[in-house]
C-alpha cells in the first residue's frame, strides 16, 4: 500500500526507510531490534492477541494504552536518533533536490540529474527531456548486460573475480567507459571474429555477440 500524500507534510515509512539505510548496519530491522541497537531499550514485546484482550479489559485498558503510546513515541526517537531528516537534508542541499521527501525515496539516477541540471544552469546550459514520442521512437536495447558466475574448481592461472563495487573505481573510471558499453552486434559489421578479446583490436566479443 502507498503512502498518501499530504501537501506540507513528509510521509515516512520509518520501517522501510531504517532498512535502507546501509549506513545504520542495523543487524534487524523489527521495532524492538532497531531500539536496541540505536537508542540501547529494552521493550517488552507484548503480541498483538494479548492487547487485543487488554484494550476490551477494563482493568487492562489503561496498560495497553500506556505501550501503544510507548511505542508511537519510540518511532520519533529512532527517527532522532538515525538523523534521518537532518542528513536527507543536507543531502537536498548539495544535490540540489527539491525536496527532502525525494531523498528518501527516489534512485541514484535522479540524484545524478539533479547534479547535472544544476552544473548546467551554472553554464548557461539547459537539460532537455525526451518527449514520449521520442522515448518511443527510440530503438530497441540490443542486449542487456550478462553476469557470469564463476565456477567453482582449481585454477592454474590468475583468476580475478570483479563485483560492481570494485568494477567502477579499477577499470571503469580508469579507462572513461563503461562494462556495458556497446557498439553493435557481430550481424552488423563486417567483421569475422572469435569469441574473447581481441589482440590487434580494441574492443571484445561477448557470447551473446555484442562487441
Amino acid at each position: 500500500m502507498g503512502l498518501s500524500t499530504l501537501h506540507g507534510r513528509i510521509t515516512l515509512d520509518l520501517w522501510q526507510t531504517l532498512r535502507q539505510e546501509d549506513s545504520l548496519k542495523l543487524a534487524t530491522t523489527t521495532l524492538h531490534g532497531a531500539a536496541k541497537q540505536l537508542l540501547g531499550l529494552t521493550l517488552p514485546r507484548i503480541p498483538m492477541w494479548l492487547l487485543q484482550e487488554w484494550w476490551t479489559d477494563a482493568s487492562c485498558c489503561i496498560d495497553a494504552f500506556k505501550y501503544t503510546v510507548r511505542l508511537c513515541t519510540l518511532g520519533l526517537q529512532l527517527l532522532d536518533a538515525s538523523a534521518l531528516l537532518s542528513r536527507a537534508s543536507e543531502m537536498a542541499s548539495v544535490l540540489g533536490m527539491p525536496d527532502v521527501e525525494e531523498v528518501l525515496t527516489r534512485g541514484s539516477q535522479y540524484r545524478v540529474e539533479c547534479i547535472l541540471h544544476r552544473a548546467a544552469s551554472r553554464t548557461g546550459f539547459g537539460l532537455v527531456s525526451s518527449s514520449k514520442a521520442q522515448v518511443k521512437a527510440q530503438p530497441a536495447l540490443e542486449g542487456v548486460p550478462m553476469v557470469l558466475e564463476p565456477r567453482s574448481g582449481y585454477y592454474r592461472t590468475p583468476t580475478i573475480i570483479l563485483d560492481f563495487q570494485s568494477l567502477y573505481p579499477s577499470i571503469i573510471i580508469a579507462y572513461n567507459m563503461c562494462f556495458s558499453t556497446c557498439l553493435g552486434r557481430v550481424e552488423h559489421q563486417d567483421l569475422t571474429v572469435a569469441l574473447g578479446t581481441q589482440r590487434d583490436k580494441p574492443y571484445t566479443v561477448t557470447m551473446g555477440g555484442l562487441i
